[in-house]
């Protein structure tokens, strides 16, 4: 692996942070650092059950330690779930300093969700999309240096493409293209939430976490590759990639930087087509239309989206994706 991955251990008592899929792989070693550090630390999860497993086994892990975990349930296949995540958060706490939007999913085949949206664009993106917009109003209001954390990866560069409308892959369904768009994604939404909190108390962030041998990528053709890298010793453990993720959720030398994309625990640079303002001003529009009658006017007003004003895109982008 040949890499310095390595970050600075800081006091965060009284901060807030919550990591999406937080009971396994980086996830869980994110929200197990953030915690050691002092943090309250809510591991938003699909499964109650092994969220609660994933708890007890952090805590076991670290006897010495008073962590201060919450469980609340999220499921980034529906938005509603996404929204009823959020209002109850709002409901709970008054403060939201650090967002790690970590949880991550691969499809083997075409998958439609609740929402008649494709399974891993909704999943990877566009409902982290939704979460930042319920909760950036809220994050305005908890002080100084709070940070959005998004976990992408360098398939963007090597599969990244932009696939508007998502539902084009129906048609043939590859996994790696379909998972690298998404990360791809997160990394353009990463520098329009550099443009919209500019200036603000705000910083948005992406990184690729290396290739990470765990449960998430068990199968296809990321997995073989990943699985194959683990036995020949170059994949790196769930430890070693929450690194780069929990240096850009805490080293301080990253307060106040914004739209940085971090590799191996320092600054690095994105793919061209994850850098280009037409790509971002695409997806955001079609995304925002998606999500319009999600988003609330304190989100709206936070990050400057005049829903009214967004272009409608053409009728076949807003068809229903069927698989074929």
């Amino acid at each position: 692996m040949g890499a310095n991955l390595s970050y600075t251990r800081v006091d965060l008592s009284g901060r807030v942070a919550i990591v999406t899929g937080a009971n396994s792989g980086t996830g869980y070693e994110t929200t197990k650092a953030l915690a050691r550090m002092g943090a309250k630390v809510i591991m938003a999860c699909r499964s109650q059950s092994r969220a609660e497993q994933a708890m007890d086994r952090m805590k076991s892990e670290l006897p010495d330690s008073q962590l201060d975990l919450q469980i609340m349930i999220l499921n980034l296949a529906s938005l509603r779930s996404t929204v009823e995540f959020a209002e109850e958060f709002r409901s709970e706490h008054d403060k939201l300093n650090i967002l790690c939007c970590n949880a991550g999913y691969i499809g083997d085949n075409f998958e439609v969700t609740e929402d008649r949206l494709e399974a891993v664009f909704q999943s990877n993106y566009l409902s982290h999309l939704l979460l930042v917009t319920q909760l950036v109003p809220l994050m305005k209001t908890s002080g100084p240096d709070a940070r959005i954390v998004s976990v992408s990866s360098s398939g963007h560069q090597v599969f990244g493409k932009m696939m508007l409308p998502e539902t084009n892959v129906r048609a043939a369904y590859s996994q790696t293209v379909t998972y690298g768009a998404s990360k791809l994604y997160q990394i353009l939404m990463t520098g329009w939430l550099h443009q919209r909190l500019r200036g603000t108390n705000i910083s948005a962030t992406s990184l690729h976490p290396g290739a990470v041998h765990t449960n998430f990528n068990a199968g296809g053709w990321i997995g073989l590759g990943i699985q194959l890298g683990y036995y020949l010793g170059i994949s790196r453990s769930p430890e070693q990639g929450a690194a780069s993720s929990i240096y850009a959720c805490v080293n301080p030398e990253l307060a106040g930087q914004e739209n940085l994309y971090i590799t191996d625990c320092h600054p690095a640079t994105a793919s061209s087509t994850a850098r280009d303002v037409n790509n971002q001003d695409m997806l955001l529009d079609y995304s925002l239309y998606l999500l319009k009658d999600y988003i609330t006017e304190e989100g709206a007003e936070a990050l400057d989206i005049h829903l009214s004003a967004l272009p409608t895109p053409p009728p076949e982008w807003l068809a229903a994706p069927t698989a074929e």
